[in-house]
């Protein structure tokens, strides 16, 4: 059942950031992109491995990791968009440059 209630959680908060979107462009991008998930994935870590804190902190270093590409992966894709591509491309092109800053990423991190 927690599994469930975890489940729906996220996706209530992308839901309600994207309705809020459609309306409210800058709002929804700002709550879309709101420590939510976050606090949310890392309360799953935490309860899946039995409350391991090293567990979840080593979780929380792969988090601040990702705050590089995920920002990068934004500017790309709103240049794109901007430049008139279809969103198929500007996404394409977003997470292309996402996977190629974890790749670089991964030269300085420790341990995957």
């Amino acid at each position: 059942m927690q599994h469930v209630l975890k489940v729906l959680l996220i996706v209530l908060t992308v839901v309600v950031s994207g309705a809020i979107g459609a309306r409210w462009p800058l709002l929804g991008g700002i709550l879309i992109s709101a420590p939510v998930k976050i606090p949310f994935a890392t309360w799953w870590v935490y309860d899946e491995s039995g409350g391991d804190a090293a567990r979840t902190a080593r979780f929380l270093d792969g988090a601040l990791w990702g705050l590089v590409p995920t920002a990068l992966f934004v500017l790309a894709t709103r240049l794109a968009v901007q430049r008139g591509l279809s969103l198929r491309v500007a996404f394409a092109i977003g997470f292309g440059v996402w996977l190629v800053v974890v790749l670089a990423q991964r030269q300085w991190a420790d341990t995957w």
